[in-house]
């Protein structure tokens, strides 16, 4: 996840699974269906954060959330004094096990952006989680001598080696 935050040091990115955080999750993490992550904006205002998919997890639509408080430096409505860098899972002042992505989601703004009075920023993303493959087109026929001309889609990352054996 990468982009642009003008006037800030940091912003926190929460990602939220299709299902939701796992009801019996002993910490929040990919695994989970819910992460959140301190970003270092730079002097070119970019933040950029690598967060590696790993295997297992809820394919379907994900939920990422960029979120930087306002001017004041401090997020609306947590149970404590929440500036960038510094949201911890159990600031919301409602236990987020068991909720799903809807549930999170509104809460979050409860907390940031739907507070009475509130200047804090929240840009919404969404990507897809699926599992990997690889799909072949139809092979035309050839005689002796012509190329076998093999052709089809993956949703692989760009320069992974696929063999193919005939």
């Amino acid at each position: 996840i990468e982009g642009i935050a003008t006037g800030v040091d940091n912003v926190d990115i929460i990602l939220i699974g299709p299902k939701g955080y796992a009801r019996g999750a002993t910490e929040p993490s990919i695994e989970n269906g819910l992460k959140i992550i301190a970003s270092s904006v730079d002097k070119n205002d970019e933040f950029d954060e690598d967060i590696t998919m790993t295997e297992g997890l809820d394919t379907g639509m994900w939920l990422a959330l960029v979120l930087s408080p306002g001017r004041d430096g401090e997020y609306a409505g947590f149970t404590e004094s929440v500036g960038a860098g510094e949201i911890k899972v159990d600031a919301f002042g409602v236990d987020l096990k068991g909720k799903d992505q809807a549930q999170i989601l509104s809460i979050i703004q409860d907390c940031t952006i739907d507070r009475a009075g509130s200047d804090d920023l929240l840009i919404p993303l969404s990507f897809k989680v699926e599992s990997a493959y690889v799909r072949f087109n139809p092979a035309e026929t050839v005689t002796i001598g012509e190329p076998l001309n093999v052709s089809g889609t993956t949703n692989r990352e760009p320069d992974t080696l696929i063999t193919i054996s005939t």
